[in-house]
């Protein structure tokens, strides 16, 4: 699947390895889609990713 950049809201996040997620999230031209985000344990990424 190729990448995908627009304006969510986001569903849930499990932790998935060391620093990924899976990552819910409702986007209003796809709907509910599931995908993995790398470094989403991260400092920066930790406070984007709030359900």
């Amino acid at each position: 699947m190729p990448n995908l950049r627009t304006t969510a809201i986001i569903c849930s996040v499990r932790t998935h390895g060391e620093h990924g997620a899976v990552v819910r999230s409702l986007t209003p031209e796809n709907g509910l889609m599931a995908g993995y985000v790398r470094g989403a344990r991260s400092r920066t990424m930790r406070p984007v990713l709030i359900p």
